[in-house]
Order: structure tokens, then sequence, then C-alpha cells
């Protein structure tokens, strides 16, 4: 395990449909929202004593999607799709969830 780094501070979170931002103090989420965990080998971990690097999420953008893909509103979305990006907009990690 390596002794967790300073986040940078906050968290820009981007609704994509209507372009609203939230700024979030990193420290109010959970380490998991705070960073991307890889372990010794590289590979994405959410177990924070197997982590040997701290990947700082800076910013969020949460896209909502219809049956055809379309951006919508939350309460049209059939599927939700989070993008969280690091330092220089790389990003990091994607995640998908679809109603059932």
């Amino acid at each position: 395990m390596t002794e967790q780094p300073a986040h940078p501070g906050e968290v820009r979170m981007i609704d994509v449909y209507d372009k609203s931002v939230r700024v979030v103090p990193a420290s109010s989420l959970p380490i998991q929202q705070q960073f991307v965990l890889l372990d010794k080998d590289g590979v994405r971990t959410t177990d924070a004593k197997l982590a040997t690097q701290y990947l700082p999420i800076t910013l969020v953008r949460i896209l909502r999607l219809d049956e055809k893909g379309e951006l919508v509103p939350a309460d049209r979305a059939v599927q939700m799709r989070i993008m969280e990006y690091g330092a220089d907009e790389r990003l990091l990690r994607s995640t998908t969830m679809v109603k059932d």
C-alpha cells in the first residue's frame, strides 16, 4: 500500500444535457470518487489497501441518454454514462448504468 496523496481539491461535475456545473470539495467524496486506484500491476482496484497509484479525478461528465442514444433530461433517461477525468482531461474511467 502506498500512502494516499493529497487530492488537488475539487471535482467539477458537468451535466452534459443542461450544461450545469457543480463543484464539489474532494474531501466530501469517498476515496473511490476522488481517485482511480491502481494496484502494483497497474490494474484498477477498489481496495485502497492494494493501491500503489492514486490518479485524482478532477472532472466528471454525466450523460443521460434515451433508447436512441440521444441526450435527454434525467426523467427520460434509460441509460446514464459517467466519465471521470484526471489532469489535462485524461479519461480515467467510464461507467455505464442501464435502467431495468
